[in-house]
Parts: C-alpha cells; structure tokens; sequence
C-alpha cells in the first residue's frame, strides 16, 4: 500500500525536492503549516479556537445581512471550530451570500436573500448523519475489517488539525476535509445499520425516525440550494 501511494503520489514531492530542494512547498501564510516543529503560532491559535461549542443558530444568523458587519473570520463564531466545519459543510457559512462577509471591495459575488429559518433547519437536521457517523465509528471499533478505514479518518483529521493551527484564521475550512466524505457516508451508514439492529419497538422506532430525519434533510438541503441560486 505504501509503494502504491509513493508511486501514484510521489512525483509530486520529488519534483518539489528538484526545483524548490525541499518536499513540501507553499506561498504566503501557509508555509508555517508545513513547519511541522513549530509550537508558538500553534500555541497561540489553540487559544484563540474553541473546541467545545457548537454555536448553530449563531451561524444561521450570519446569513441576516443585518447581522453585523465584517468578514467571515471576524465574526465570534468563526472561531468555534466544530460550528465553523459543521456550517461550511452544509452551507457556504454565508460567505457567498452577504457582501461584507468575503472583505472585498469589488463585491465580486452577488448578494444572496437566503432564509434564515431555512439555514438553521439545514444546520440542525446536518447533525442526524453525523451521529450516526459516530455511532459507526464506536461499533467499528470491534470490527478489524474497520480498523484501517477508522485510523485513516482519525490520523487525516489529526493531520489537518496540526496544520490549520499553524495558519492564519482563513485555514479552517471543511473543503481541505471533503476527501474523508466517502468514510464520512460509510460510517454513517454503519450508524444507521446498527441502529436498524436494536431490537424490538424502541429499534424500528430509531429507524423510522432517523430515515425521516435523512429524507428531510435531502428535501432541506435541495430547497437551500435552490434558494441560493436564485437568490
């Protein structure tokens, strides 16, 4: 597996190691991620991120044109990392939708009449598949088969987390996380297949109820997007 990846992947770093005479290579701000060492920055940044919140109706609520001025990463919510990847994942956190939320003068992107209630009813039924995501993450754990596919979700996550704490504010987005998605769904069904396994009433009763959260979901999320493209 690991010659696979070197051979399919590795033309890459030797060509970085020709040209610039080192492995990994980026512009601006995002060099220091790759300063794999340094603690200071990251210091910094673990105490300006909360990692225990989860601030949705704050994050509906940037969608409010009226809702305060500036950037995206000026807003308090911004910070509260799991609201932050949670919201990006579902919506584009208003970035796209409201004028001052991307910063530039040009106003390069229309503005965008997104629902309120409409966000916030996406934030909220968003977080049924990720439950059970984590449902099937804990009962893979007894499961061998599982182990690569669970130490690959966990170490990926781990590794982007190192690096986004050594960035400037704007490294904490969900788009650097989408290559996880296809282990996101297979354990989000793994969740969902244990639940159908609980026996009796209470078993058929978390079924019903999470595959009608599920099917809501996708009707929310399709009139969310309709929403947002005609504005």
């Amino acid at each position: 597996m690991f010659a696979l990846a070197l051979a399919l992947g590795g033309t890459k770093y030797a060509y970085n190691l020709a040209v610039h005479h080192e492995l990994l290579v980026a512009n601006g701000s995002a060099r220091s991620g790759f300063d794999v060492f340094s603690l200071g920055e990251r210091s910094a940044n673990l105490r300006y991120y909360d990692f225990h919140s989860l601030k949705l109706n704050e994050a509906a609520l940037l969608f409010a044109p009226e809702h305060g001025g500036g950037t995206l990463t000026a807003q308090p919510v911004y910070a509260s990392v799991w609201t932050t990847l949670h919201a990006m994942a579902w919506t584009d956190m208003s970035f796209f939708s409201v004028h001052a939320r991307h910063g530039d003068p040009s106003l390069p992107y229309p503005e965008k009449r997104v629902s309120v209630p409409l966000v916030r009813l996406l934030l909220y039924l968003g977080l049924v598949p990720t439950v059970l995501c984590m449902v099937g993450l804990v009962s893979s754990a007894f499961r061998k088969s599982l182990w690569p596919l669970s130490f690959f979700a966990l170490s990926s996550f781990s590794t982007y987390l190192w690096w986004f704490l050594a960035q400037d504010c704007w490294a904490l987005k969900t788009k650097y996380l989408l290559f996880l998605l296809p282990v996101y769904v297979l354990f989000a069904l793994l969740g969902l297949h244990r639940a159908l396994r609980v026996c009796g009433r209470f078993g058929r009763g978390i079924a019903l109820v999470s595959v009608a959260l599920l099917s809501s979901l996708l009707v929310t999320c399709v009139a969310y997007l309709t929403s947002f493209a005609l504005g």
